[in-house]
């Protein structure tokens, strides 16, 4: 019994012993209740005198008892120290830009560059040009030039203009205006700038004129020079672009759309006295190259021998041809004054004497020896032919003034000369055994054709550069 006794008083000992904390607990938890309303209360009354004074409230610390949702609170101390730490980075992320690691760079591609705006181009003479080096830049510009080819071509015209009448003068006026205001509409309509004060279109209508008949109708000139201007040169991008020359491609165009109005021709007014200036009173003739290709071609010697007859000897025979004496062309008659026009533009190296040189001496090498194979060859020697065939026809006009084009011939010499003699054999082909007495035309427009190839095929030698020798093995 006295055992059982003591095992129940050491059970209620124990169980007192075990209250006693737990009433400790309650304890603190009801003290820190307490206090807790204490520091509600006190932060009630701060945050209304804040609030007052127009200041910012602090945020409220969390209670000890509180928890997070994630876990259990922090200690103060370590809350702190975030905050610091955080202030700091946010304090030097101001202070200096953010460095993004090597890592987020890798799959990041880098900013686009932005694209320079292109300039733009008013005037074909700010354009670049593409040509084989040296790149040099003269003194004269491109209106220069232009005009100066036009003031070379007018002792032409005023001998054109003696010879053949008063008349030419209006095919003359015509074509230059038909040019300048079909190159000025073409300008003003598509809202480019106006170059007819550069003096190309005003070269372009003379050449035209240049390569028509007397008798040409007035409004034929008008429709080759809208054909030169808009559809042969701003059709392909305007002075500096076209491939094809304009005045020549014009001469081709109007010869296959009216070939009867293009090849019906006149004596000059001084072959018969009787005549007035005006040129219509004129007798419809053949040119010397028809009476070439039908002595050649078919042996009719009759008509021949009437222009021969003309001039008693071969000096005058040959100053005749120099003045323009004969049938053709308005422009294309005074051979002398076409000459000297060219001179003095190979001394003010505006051409290369190498072009004109090339062109004509090709066809005074082969038109002899072409002519040489026709049935009748045997009436007339080499040197009347070498004579005949270089003063009569287009091809001093072509030689000095169209085949020395910038724009529609290869950019160096030895190119040029190349053009040049290709022109002197189309011609001499064409002139023997073409259905057209004269092939300077198309024998140029042609070669303009092959200019490209030229140009890639025929380069100037690179200074400075060597090919390394390959060392045999």
């Amino acid at each position: 019994m006295e055992n059982n006794d003591s095992k129940e008083i050491k059970k209620n000992a124990g169980s007192e012993e075990l209250c006693e904390p737990d009433r400790n607990i309650a304890d603190s938890v009801e003290s820190s209740d307490e206090s807790t309303q204490k520091m509600e209360k006190q932060e009630s009354a701060a945050e209304k005198e804040i609030q007052a004074k127009g200041e910012e409230s602090p945020p409220k610390p969390a209670g000890k008892n509180m928890k997070e949702k994630s876990g259990e609170e922090k200690p103060s101390g370590e809350k702190q120290d975030e905050k610091k730490t955080v202030d700091d980075k946010q304090s030097e992320e101001k202070k200096s830009p953010k460095k993004e690691s090597a890592k987020e760079n890798e799959g990041k591609k880098p900013p686009a560059k932005k694209k320079p705006k292109k300039k733009v181009i008013e005037t074909p003479e700010e354009q670049y040009v593409v040509s084989s080096s040296p790149h040099m830049f003269g003194k004269d510009s491109v209106s220069k030039i232009m005009w100066t080819v036009s003031a070379c071509l007018a002792p032409a015209g005023l001998a054109g203009i003696y010879i053949f009448g008063i008349r030419v003068l209006a095919i003359i006026l015509v074509s230059i205006l038909g040019a300048v205001a079909a190159e000025y509409a073409w300008q003003k309509i598509t809202g480019k700038p106006v170059t007819i004060k550069d003096g190309s279109a005003f070269l372009t209508g003379l050449l035209i004129a240049y390569n028509l008949s007397p008798s040409i109708p007035l409004w034929l000139p008008l429709v080759g020079s809208f054909f030169a201007i808009i559809i042969v040169k701003q059709l392909f991008g305007g002075l500096g672009f076209n491939i094809f020359n304009p005045a020549l491609a014009a001469r081709g165009f109007l010869l296959a759309s009216w070939p009867q109005q293009m090849t019906t021709w006149w004596q000059p007014r001084y072959w018969q006295p009787a005549k007035s200036l005006m040129a219509w009173d004129g007798i419809t003739k053949a040119t010397p190259l028809f009476l070439m290709k039908d002595l050649m071609n078919d042996g009719k010697v009759q008509g021949f021998k009437e222009f021969i007859a003309r001039f008693p000897t071969i000096g005058k025979f040959v100053w005749a041809l120099l003045w323009g004496n004969r049938g053709g062309c308005l422009g294309e008659t005074c051979a002398i004054l076409l000459v000297l026009g060219g001179l003095y533009l190979i001394y003010k190296k505006y051409i290369d004497w190498q072009v004109p040189v090339a062109f004509i001496g090709t066809v005074a090498v082969l038109l002899p020896i072409f002519y040489s194979l026709g049935k009748n060859a045997n009436i007339m020697d080499i040197p009347m032919t070498v004579i005949f065939s270089t003063l009569t026809g287009g091809l001093i006009l072509g030689a000095f003034y169209m085949a020395t084009d910038y724009v529609t011939t290869p950019s160096t010499v030895r190119g040029r000369v190349i053009f040049a003699i290709g022109c002197g054999v189309l011609t001499s082909i064409i002139r023997r055994w073409g259905g057209l007495p004269e092939g300077v035309c198309y024998s140029i427009l042609i070669m303009n054709a092959f200019t490209p190839l030229i140009d890639a095929k025929v380069r100037t030698k690179v200074y400075g550069i060597f090919k390394k020798k390959e060392k045999p093995a």
